[in-house]
C-alpha cells in the first residue's frame, strides 16, 4: 500500500478516516504496518491491507476453500511445481475450460474497449488483480483489487513482477466496502456478486464509492431459469461447499435498479445466436415447439443490447427468465451525474 491511498480508505465499522502507521517500507509502498480508526485497527501486510474480521464466519468459511486448495497444492506438487502453477494462474497461462474461455471473451469485448487512461479503478473478487492489470495497469489509472483471497499479497506480487506495474490491493468484505464516497470512475466484477444473499446492499455500496456518472460493470452472472427447474438443485449441492447462488435476468435488473443504477444489458459478441445453439442443440437442429421457439429467440435478441427502460420490458423479462439461463447476466450501470 503506498501513502497516497489512504484518503480512498474508510474504516468499515465506524465510518472514520483512517490514520497509517508505517513499520516496514520499500521505497513509497508501504510493506508492513497499520491503517486504524478510533476503536480498529487494521493490518498490512505484504503491501496489502486486511480489512477481514476474523469473527465473521461467512467470510472464513469462503475464505477456507482457497486455504485447503492451496494445502492440497502443497502436497502434490514440489516447490518448482508449484511456483509454476501459481504464476501459470496469475498470469493467466493456464489451459482455459469452456467458462474461462467465455469468462475471458467477454472481459476481453467489455472491458477491453474502454480505453481509460487517468482513472480510479475498483475490481471486486477478482482473486489476484489479473483482470485489472490487463484492461486498466498502464494507462496511469489508479487501479485497486479487492478479495478476501488470503494469498492475494503472493499472486499480486507475481502479477506486478511480471509486468512492471502497481497496484493496491485489499482484502475486504463486499457487503463492507472500506472505501470513502466518491472514489471510483469505474468498478467492475466478474462472476462475483452470486455469492451474496441479497446483492442489493452490496450495490448500493457500489453506487455510493462511484464518482457521479461513474459506471459499474456486472458481468459473467449466473441465472436461473424457470425452464430449468434442476438448477436449483445443482446450486443447493454447491451451497454445501460455497455461498453460490443464482438469479432470474429480472431479479438481477430489479437489485441494480433498487440500488440507484440506469441498466443497460450488455450481451457479448461471443454469444451470438449460432454459438448459442451450438451450445445448447451441438448439431441437432430443434425440433420441438419449444426448442424452436427459444433458437428464434436467440436469433433476435443474441447479439443485441437493451436498456432496462424498454416498453417491452417486462415480456422480454418473462421470455429471458424462462429461457435465456444459458447466458450469463452482463450489464453496464451508470450512476447519476
Amino acid at each position: 500500500m503506498k501513502a497516497d491511498f489512504l484518503p480512498f480508505l474508510k474504516c468499515p465499522k465506524t465510518n472514520e478516516h483512517l490514520k497509517l502507521t508505517v513499520e516496514t517500507n520499500k521505497q513509497v509502498e508501504v510493506l508492513i504496518g497499520k491503517v486504524n480508526s478510533s476503536k480498529f485497527e487494521y493490518p498490512i501486510e505484504d503491501g496489502v491491507v486486511n480489512f477481514i474480521d476474523p469473527d465473521n464466519a461467512y467470510i472464513q468459511q469462503e475464505m477456507m476453500h482457497n486455504i485447503s486448495d492451496m494445502e492440497l497444492l502443497k502436497q502434490k506438487l514440489s516447490k518448482e511445481e508449484l511456483d509454476k502453477y501459481l504464476k501459470d494462474q496469475a498470469l493467466g497461462l493456464d489451459p482455459p475450460n469452456y467458462y474461462d474461455d467465455y469468462t475471458r471473451s467477454t472481459m476481453d469485448e467489455i472491458m477491453g474497449g474502454l480505453n481509460l487512461h487517468n482513472a480510479s479503478v475498483l475490481e471486486i473478487g477478482g482473486s489476484s488483480g489479473r483482470d485489472l492489470m490487463k484492461y486498466f495497469g498502464k494507462a496511469n489509472n489508479t487501479c485497486v483489487e479487492m478479495d478476501i483471497n488470503p494469498h492475494l499479497g503472493l499472486v499480486s506480487e507475481i502479477i506486478m513482477n511480471h509486468h512492471q506495474v502497481y497496484y493496491e490491493r485489499v482484502r475486504a468484505d463486499m457487503n463492507q466496502l472500506p472505501f470513502q464516497d466518491n472514489q471510483f470512475d469505474v468498478v467492475f466484477g466478474s462472476a462475483t456478486f452470486h455469492h451474496i444473499d441479497d446483492p442489493t446492499n452490496c450495490f448500493k455500496d457500489i453506487y455510493r464509492i462511484l464518482k457521479p456518472g461513474g459506471a459499474f460493470y456486472c458481468l459473467n452472472e449466473r441465472v436461473l431459469s424457470s425452464m430449468a427447474p434442476e438448477q436449483k438443485e445443482v446450486i443447493a449441492q454447491e451451497m454445501e461447499f460455497s455461498h453460490e447462488h443464482a438469479f432470474f435476468y429480472s431479479e438481477w435488473t430489479a437489485f441494480l435498479k433498487n440500488a440507484g443504477f440506469s441498466v443497460q444489458r450488455v450481451r457479448p459478441q461471443y454469444f451470438t445466436y449460432e454459438k448459442l445453439i451450438e451450445r445448447v442443440y451441438g448439431n441437432q437442429k430443434p425440433q420441438s415447439m419449444l426448442g424452436k421457439l427459444r433458437y428464434n429467440y436467440y436469433k433476435f435478441m443474441g447479439s443485441s443490447s437493451l436498456n432496462t427502460d424498454n416498453p417491452m420490458l417486462k415480456v422480454i423479462q418473462k421470455l429471458e427468465d424462462a429461457y435465456f439461463a444459458n447466458v450469463p447476466f452482463n450489464a453496464l450501470c451508470k450512476k447519476g451525474k
